[in-house]
């Protein structure tokens, strides 16, 4: 690989990581850009951007250690689930034809769009909507093990979405998490970026292992990921986050029009 791309790589996964770490989003810049970079498979591309973005949730928790939750068996099954969920997620990504998979991705950025625009509509509404499901459980005597079972049910086809593309994963988890919850929104974050961070590493080191990452881009993409992420958890609190979600729109509308004439009617640019 040329320098110059490498350089764009790291540069693109810096703005990526620090997106992530803001206001989530960053597939729909750094999904194209591993494209551009000569990424011909689009199974490829979403495999290598998983493999690049495993370290924003990691990066994430470790920021908020302080606050890390206390390992319960309710939670214990959780990250079990969270790991076996990571790897059929990653399974099911390598098990689809190239031809198939075309087809699914420009809903899936236009999802990705949808997510960060109306994050905080849909993070209250799945909050409030599963949080009267927890609330009816308690109201009908429903025991701690019967709260966490439902928790449970719902977070496994979640946690298998996130290990097979994973955009707005953390606005699911977060509303799974507040079944039967006390309220803490600060502390079930901290225990969502946990779950998040053993599904995506555990779906990145699967991607890996069957051999579905192009390391000579992603190695790049990686590296700028993790100084965004880190520069983002440092001064988020000193960026505008709704003008850079604004700007993650934008780019986002443009990126999934021109992969829906591209895949969808053919166009070629």
């Amino acid at each position: 690989m040329d320098t110059p791309t490498a350089v764009v790589l790291v540069c693109v996964g810096v703005v990526g990581g620090f997106i992530s770490a803001v206001v989530g989003g960053s597939n729909v810049i750094t999904f194209p850009t591993l494209q551009w970079a000569g990424i011909s498979s689009t199974v490829v591309a979403t495999a290598s951007n998983m493999v690049a973005s495993a370290v924003a949730n990691p990066l994430a928790f470790l920021k908020n250690w302080s606050r890390r939750p206390h390992l319960d068996w309710s939670l214990g099954i959780l990250l079990i689930a969270a790991a076996a969920c990571g790897v059929a997620g990653a399974k099911l990504l390598v098990m689809i034809p190239e031809d198939v998979f075309r087809w699914f991705v420009p809903p899936l950025l236009a999802m990705a769009v949808l997510m960060v625009r109306y994050s905080r509509f849909i993070s209250t509404w799945v909050v409030d909507s599963l949080g009267q499901l927890g609330a009816s459980a308690r109201g009908g005597n429903r025991s701690p093990i019967d709260l966490s079972l439902v928790r449970l049910i719902l977070f496994i086809p979640v946690a298998i979405y996130g290990g097979f593309f994973g955009a707005g994963l953390g606005v699911l988890v977060l509303g799974v998490l507040s079944i039967g919850a006390a309220g803490d929104v600060r502390a079930a974050n901290v225990t969502k970026n946990l779950l998040n961070s053993v599904t995506c590493l555990t779906s990145a080191i699967v991607l890996a292992m069957e051999s579905a990452v192009s390391w000579d881009q992603t190695k790049w993409m990686l590296l700028g990921n993790a100084i965004g992420g880190l520069l983002g958890g440092w001064f988020s609190g000193n960026v505008d986050g709704n003008q850079l979600r604004l700007w993650v729109v934008r780019i986002g509308i443009v990126v999934t029009i021109l992969y829906t004439c591209r895949y969808w009617l053919g166009y070629t640019f």
